[in-house]
C-alpha cells in the first residue's frame, strides 16, 4: 500500500513539474552576431569592445560599409544592406546587435525590427496603433532565427565610446546577478501610452 502512495505522490510530482513553463535558455556567445559599419569608426570600436568582452567569435562579427550620419534609410537602400547581412551570416546565429546609434530607421520600422524581421509594411504602426502580433512575442521559442525565422536585434547606440564601453560593462556585470527589487507596471489614463495594459 505505501510503494502504491509514493508511487501516486511520484506520478503527481512528475505531471506539476511537467506542466511549470519551461525557464527561458540564455542565447550564447555562439549565437550572436555583431553588425559593424567599418566606414564609421565609432561603430568598428563599439564593435570590436562588445565582441571582446562578449567573447564573440570572429565569423560572427559581420562588416558592411556605407555612408554614417544619417538617421534613416530607404527600404531600397536597407535591402541592399540586408543582403550583406544575410551573406555574412552563419547559420547557428539566432540574434543580431548593430554597433552604430545611425540609423536608426528604414522608412516606417525602426532599424533593429527591420533587421529582425525583415522590412515588412504591416509592421509600421500610426501613432501608438497596433501593429501585426509577431509570433515571437509571448512564446517559448527558444530558437528565434531556427523556430521562426526572426533574429531579435539590439542596438548598442551611444554617442561617445566611453558611453558605449559604461554600457557594455554594465550589461557584463548583471550577468547572472538576479537583483532583487520591486517592478511596478503603471496603467494611466493617457490611452496613447496605455495600449499594453490589456496584456
Amino acid at each position: 500500500m505505501r510503494t502504491i502512495f509514493l508511487h501516486a505522490i511520484a506520478c503527481i510530482l512528475l505531471c506539476f513539474g511537467a506542466a511549470l513553463p519551461e525557464a527561458a535558455k540564455a542565447l550564447d556567445n555562439t549565437q550572436l552576431a555583431v553588425i559593424v559599419n567599418t566606414r564609421d569608426p565609432l561603430s568598428v570600436a563599439i564593435g570590436d569592445y562588445y565582441a571582446e568582452r562578449r567573447q564573440i567569435l570572429f565569423q560572427n562579427i559581420i562588416k558592411v560599409s556605407f555612408t554614417p550620419g544619417h538617421t534613416t534609410l530607404t527600404r531600397a537602400q536597407f535591402e541592399i544592406l540586408k543582403a550583406q547581412v544575410d551573406q555574412q551570416t552563419q547559420s547557428n546565429v539566432q540574434a543580431y546587435a548593430i554597433a552604430w546609434t545611425t540609423p536608426y530607421r528604414v522608412d516606417c520600422m525602426s532599424i533593429t525590427s527591420a533587421f529582425a524581421m525583415g522590412f515588412d509594411p504591416t509592421l509600421c504602426g500610426e501613432g501608438c496603433r497596433l501593429t501585426r502580433v509577431s509570433p515571437y512575442f509571448d512564446s517559448r521559442v527558444q530558437l528565434p532565427y531556427t523556430q521562426l525565422g526572426i533574429r531579435p536585434t539590439m542596438a548598442i547606440a551611444a554617442m561617445s565610446f566611453g558611453e558605449a564601453q559604461a554600457l557594455i560593462d554594465r550589461g557584463v556585470k548583471s550577468d547572472r546577478s538576479h537583483p532583487t527589487g520591486t517592478a511596478y507596471l503603471l496603467s494611466t489614463s493617457d490611452s496613447s501610452r496605455n495600449v499594453r495594459s490589456v496584456l
